[in-house]
């Protein structure tokens, strides 16, 4: 059978976790998956420092092209065992990913498909600019497997020069080459037991370059034990790349708050798929059979530990809040106590009507109607309709709403659409000029705010938050919510950075 297939059907037949990562990956780009919450435009459209161009599309290309590396490497270690001819191979893993790019070729060709059609009627970007596009994407995914095959030139052996040996000298000094392996501490009978459990597949041909076909070799006369050693060396190799890409994508996250690093989110999700795959192997690379054991136990512990230290512990704080003091009781009974303390309640009332009594005055109303405002969630297309919703209606009816407006509520990506109107009407009424007409307002709340948080979650969450900073005097770690809020404050001119205290005469006044 030709290798290309067989390693097809081997992936159908046994690889579930690979497939699995293919098949979200497709489902994103066919819009068949996450379409709801516009996962299609994540990687159809990347955007980075606010545009969408060659860079952009260049570092999606470069993230796929390391997730390319790590799915073949971590092919390579489940399925090399059942094609023992590669032993006989000059550069077995880069022949390897010559053989096992179906997948990835088919997906690169359905992006570029997907991709432009919706760059062309979604984005109505110019053909001359989607081109180069799409040569950056490809450009991105060349220059990541490149730099993966320089490495893999240097140490991927085959066979005989693994061993010292030449064919004829494999062959002719088999036993006593068993016996110098055997010296070594290594156990044959298990591996032989292995390779006789599994099975070889029979193959006939294979790419022994992306445009050439030539015969597999046989290896039934080598050693099992010298394959063993072919093989083990070949993933510690393997493992030691990965360990090199995991500890740079893991110190680019350190230094996340750089817009410089702020990848597209496509690419971030790229990047977490890859540092999973490139994780789960090099922890087989170490511990055999028990690597999953090892993973599982490592999960629970974490999860355990986490409840007993505060450094693992991933909760999240509101700034300007001291933890350290004494929790207040928030129970049934103390509750019951404040809703009957007469005292607290005529207090409240007292000053709730004189609230209303400000705003009453405000509005010049002998009997205003009072409006609440409730918007929906939605993300960053939620904030900039409520934002330019409130806009539009209060330009309309010549300020006359906001000063009606009593209450706003709502959630998520609404609540910072109106919380920016609120800030910029107050801003508005003490400078006395007229908001409305500015357009950087819509173009700053339509700002870019996931790559931050996306890139934060692929690279950092799953780490302890070793990262602090001060807030009003306590001390917090940096996490994703902290990532968020900076890249929020700074879209929006630092111009929600007060405290809730700031507003408080303001309200009151009405």
């Amino acid at each position: 059978m030709f290798f290309p297939i067989s390693l097809l059907i081997v992936h159908f037949k046994r690889n579930h976790l690979l497939l699995l990562f293919w098949l979200l990956l497709f489902g994103f780009i066919s819009q068949n998956i996450g379409n709801f919450y516009g996962l299609h435009y994540l990687f159809l459209a990347p955007e980075y420092l606010g545009k969408i161009n060659y860079l952009s599309f260049a570092i999606n290309g470069l993230m796929l092209g390391s997730f390319i590396v790590a799915y073949n490497i971590y092919s390579y270690r489940l399925n090399i065992l059942i094609f023992p001819f590669m032993v006989t191979v000059n550069r077995p893993f880069i022949k390897y990913t010559y053989n096992n790019s179906i997948i990835p070729l088919l997906f690169i060709g359905t992006y570029i498909y997907n991709s432009v059609i919706f760059q062309k009627n979604e984005e109505f970007i110019p053909n001359e600019e989607i081109y180069l596009n799409i040569i950056g994407f490809l450009t991105g995914i060349l220059t990541f497997i490149i730099i993966a095959y320089l490495y893999f030139l240097r140490f991927d052996r085959n066979i005989y020069k693994i061993s010292g040996f030449t064919e004829e000298e494999l062959s002719k000094y088999r036993s006593s080459f068993e016996k110098k392996i055997r010296k070594g501490g290594l156990k044959i009978n298990r591996w032989e037991r292995a390779l006789k459990r599994i099975g070889p597949w029979k193959v006939k041909t294979y790419l022994t370059k992306p445009y050439k076909v030539a015969f597999a070799r046989s290896s039934d006369h080598y050693s099992s034990q010298l394959i063993k050693l072919f093989f083990t060396r070949n993933h510690v190799n393997a493992s030691y790349f990965e360990l090199g890409a995991i500890v740079t994508f893991i110190t680019l996250g350190l230094i996340r708050e750089s817009e410089f690093f702020l990848i597209p989110a496509g690419a971030s999700i790229l990047v977490l798929f890859s540092l999973t795959l490139m994780l789960i192997n090099s922890f087989y690379s170490f511990f055999k059979r028990w690597s999953m054991t090892i993973i599982i136990l490592s999960i629970v512990g974490i999860n355990f530990i986490s409840q007993k230290i505060d450094l693992l512990y991933y909760k999240s704080y509101a700034y300007g809040i001291d933890y350290g003091a004494l929790k207040a009781n928030y129970d049934e009974s103390t509750i019951h106590l404040y809703a009957t303390d007469s005292l607290k309640y005529a207090k409240d009332k007292q000053i709730a009507f004189q609230m209303l009594n400000n705003w009453k005055k405000e509005t010049g109303l002998s009997k205003p109607k009072l409006i609440v405002v409730n918007s929906s969630g939605g993300g960053s297309r939620s904030s900039m309709w409520t934002y330019n919703t409130l806009c539009h209606l209060d330009s309309v009816f010549n300020g006359k709403i906001t000063k009606q407006i009593q209450f706003i509520s709502g959630a998520s990506g609404g609540m910072i659409g109106a919380t920016y109107f609120r800030e910029n009407l107050y801003q508005s009424r003490m400078n006395n000029n007229d908001f409305y007409a500015d357009k950087k307002h819509i173009e700053n709340i339509s700002k870019d705010l996931l790559n931050a948080v996306a890139y934060s979650t692929a690279t950092s969450d799953f780490l302890p938050r070793l990262q602090s900073f001060e807030d009003n005097g306590y001390t917090y770690p940096k996490d994703r919510g902290f990532i968020f809020e900076q890249k929020l404050n700074k879209n929006l001119g630092q111009s929600l950075t007060k405290r809730l205290g700031d507003y408080r005469d303001p309200v009151y006044r009405g």
